[in-house]
C-alpha cells in the first residue's frame, strides 16, 4: 500500500501520549483487509489479509515508545513498521509467528530495515532472538526508541531484543503493522526513551583489525543471463570504474546500500590491496550473499553460493556470516589485488571478510 506524506505530525518533546482508538477513521488500509471488533472486552482491529498493512493516521513517529496488544493469527509473519516513509523505506520489527510457543527459538523475532525496497533480513542475522508469546492469546509489546537504538519487550520486563544500531535510512514516518493478527490497546509516547541514548552502540568488531574494511566498488552492476553463472567479459577492465566502500557493522560491505534491489540476477565487484612483506599464505573467512567468484591477482581462486532455500544454502539460513566459507589466500611479495564478483538475486547482498591474522602483511585503511 503507498503511503501518502507529508503526514500530519506532533512535537515530539512536547506530545502527550497517543491512545489509538481501533476504528476506521484512526487507519488507513485496504478495502476489505481490516475489521474491527471486540475480543475479550478490548477493542480491537483485526488485520484480514497477511499482505495488507493498516497504517496509524496523522501521526508522524520519530522516538519515543509504541506499546499494544496483539494476538497473532498468521502461520507465517506479522510486524510492526515505525518511520515508514513508504514500502521501499521503513524500519520494522517482526514475529515469525511458526515460532509461537517455543520459547528457545533462535529466530523467532527479528528487526530488519527496508532500504531502497529491500528488506535486509539476510544480511543483519544478528538482530533476531528468542521470544515468548502465544497465537491467540494476547501478548504485550514495547518498542522503546530512540535516534540509533531500540529496545523491544515481549511479555518480559527485561529486553527481549537489543538493538545497538538501528540500520535504516529513515528518522521520521508512519506507525503500521500487518499480517494476520489483532491489535489493541496500541499507546504512543512521543519522545519516551527510557533514557536510551540516541547514539549508536559499540560494534565490538571494531577492536578486530583484522576485518578487511576498505574496498572500492564497481561503480554500476550488470544483469546475468539466466543459468549463467559467470562469463570473463564481465571482468572490469582498465575502463572500468570505480567508487570507495567501506564495510559497516561488523565489517559488512553492504551492497544494497549502495545499489538496492529489485529481484534480478545482477553482478557487481569489489577490489582491494593486500601488501605482503613476503610470499606467504593467510587463511580468510568469507560471509557472502549470494554468490561469489574469487580471483587474487587475476587468478582464480576461490568460487562459491550461498542461496537460500537451495541446496547450495549456508549456515546459517543462507543468511551473511564469517561460518559461510573460508579458504586459503597465496600472496605474492608487494601488493596482492584481492578482486571479488558478487552476484545478487534475492534480497540484500554483501560480503564480509576477515583474515586469521594480519602477520606479515597490511590492510587498506
Amino acid at each position: 500500500m503507498p503511503l501518502l506524506l507529508p503526514l500530519p505530525g506532533y512535537t515530539q518533546s512536547s506530545s502527550p501520549e497517543i491512545r489509538v482508538q481501533m476504528s476506521p477513521a484512526s487507519w488507513q488500509f485496504d478495502a476489505g483487509a481490516v475489521e474491527f471488533t471486540t475480543v475479550e472486552g478490548k477493542a480491537a482491529m483485526k488485520i484480514l489479509n497477511s499482505r495488507s498493512q493498516s497504517i496509524l493516521k496523522n501521526v508522524t513517529f520519530t522516538d519515543g515508545t509504541i506499546e499494544y496488544d496483539m494476538q497473532p493469527v498468521d502461520p507465517r509473519f506479522t510486524s510492526v513498521y515505525f518511520r515508514e516513509q513508504s514500502d521501499s523505506m521503513r524500519e520494522c520489527f517482526y514475529f515469525r509467528t511458526s515460532r509461537a510457543g517455543n520459547n528457545d527459538a533462535e529466530d523467532a523475532v527479528q528487526y530488519a530495515p527496508f532500504i531502497r525496497g529491500v528488506e535486509l533480513w539476510d544480511i543483519l542475522p544478528e538482530y533476531q532472538s528468542n521470544a515468548a508469546y502465544q497465537r491467540n492469546k494476547w501478548n504485550h509489546i514495547k518498542l522503546v526508541i530512540s535516534g540509533k537504538q531500540m529496545r523491544v519487550y515481549v511479555n518480559s520486563s527485561a529486553p527481549t531484543l537489543v538493538v545497538p544500531q538501528l540500520e535504516g535510512t529513515t528518522s521520521a514516518g508512519a506507525i503500521g503493522f500487518d499480517g494476520q493478527v489483532l491489535i489493541s490497546g496500541l499507546v504512543i509516547k512521543p519522545g519516551a526513551t527510557e533514557g536510551l541514548s540516541p547514539m549508536p552502540g559499540e560494534d565490538i568488531t571494531g577492536n578486530d583489525p583484522r576485518y578487511l574494511r576498505k574496498w572500492e566498488v564497481s561503480k554500476q552492476f550488470a544483469y546475468t543471463e539466466p543459468g549463467i553463472d559467470f562469463d570473463y567479459r564481465y571482468m572490469p577492465d582498465s575502463a572500468s570504474l570505480w567508487d570507495p566502500i567501506t564495510a559497516e557493522r561488523r565489517g559488512l560491505v553492504n551492497l544494497t546500500r549502495k545499489f538496492g534491489g529489485d529481484f534480478k540476477r545482477k553482478i557487481t565487484w569489489l577490489r582491494t590491496t593486500i601488501n605482503a612483506a613476503s610470499p606467504l599464505t593467510k587463511r580468510l573467512q568469507l560471509g557472502f550473499s549470494d554468490e561469489v567468484w574469487v580471483f587474487v591477482n587475476r587468478q582464480l581462486l576461490y568460487l562459491d553460493k550461498n542461496n537460500y532455500n537451495q541446496l547450495t544454502m549456508k549456515a546459517p539460513a543462507g543468511r551473511i556470516s564469517l561460518d559461510n566459507a573460508s579458504f586459503d589466500l597465496p600472496l605474492k611479495a608487494g601488493e596482492n589485488e584481492i578482486l571479488i564478483a558478487v552476484v545478487n538475486d534475492f534480497y540484500g547482498w554483501g560480503i564480509i571478510a576477515r583474515l586469521e591474522d594480519n602477520y606479515g602483511i597490511s590492510l587498506l585503511r
